[in-house]
C-alpha cells in the first residue's frame, strides 16, 4: 500500500487527480436505499464554509469546512468503507480518502495526526484522525458519489 500511495501522490497535481488514482471502478446493479446512504460529519464543530461557497478568496465548492470545538480531538469516519489514501498531500496536509461499496468517497483533511492506514476497513463513527492540541482546528470534508462532489449536508444522519 505504501508504494502505491507514493506513486499516486507523485503523479497527482491536485485533489481530483489524487481521487482518480485511488478510486476503484464503479460497481453497477445495486440499488441503495436512502437510509443506507446516510453519513456522519467527521468532527464536532461549526460549519464555517458551506458546500459551493467562496469565502476569503478560497473556494470550497466541492466540500465544507468545519471549525472544531476545543474539546473535539478525534476525527471520525463519515461512512463504512476502506481507506484508499492516508497521508500528506500537497497543501492539504494530512488527508484521508475512504471509499465504500455504494460508490461513495469521503475526503477529509486538516487533522494533526492520521490514526489509520491505507487498506484498513473502517466503520462509520470510528476514529481515523486526531488533533493533538486543545485548540480549534479547521477540518475540510468532501463527499463524492460516483466521483461527483455532492453536498454532505443532504446525506447527513441527524443524531
Amino acid at each position: 500500500y505504501k508504494l502505491k500511495q507514493k506513486k499516486i501522490t507523485k503523479n497527482a497535481n491536485n485533489i481530483n487527480d489524487l481521487f482518480k488514482g485511488t478510486a476503484f471502478k464503479e460497481k453497477t446493479g445495486k440499488n441503495v436505499k436512502k437510509t443506507e446512504r446516510l453519513i456522519r460529519f467527521p468532527v464536532n464543530g461549526d460549519i464555517i464554509s458551506k458546500f459551493g461557497e467562496i469565502k476569503d478568496s478560497f473556494q470550497f465548492k466541492n466540500g465544507i469546512m468545519f471549525e472544531t470545538k476545543k474539546e473535539s480531538s478525534y476525527i471520525i469516519s463519515p461512512i463504512n468503507g476502506t481507506v484508499r489514501f492516508a497521508g500528506q498531500f500537497r497543501s492539504y496536509g494530512n488527508l484521508i480518502i475512504i471509499e465504500n461499496e455504494d460508490n461513495y468517497h469521503s475526503i477529509i483533511s486538516g487533522m494533526d495526526k492520521i490514526t489509520i492506514f491505507e487498506g484498513n476497513r473502517v466503520l462509520k463513527g470510528e476514529p481515523v484522525g486526531k488533533n493533538m492540541n486543545d485548540v480549534k482546528k479547521k477540518i475540510y470534508f468532501e463527499l463524492r458519489y460516483k466521483g461527483k462532489a455532492i453536498d454532505p449536508k443532504r446525506e447527513v444522519e441527524i443524531l
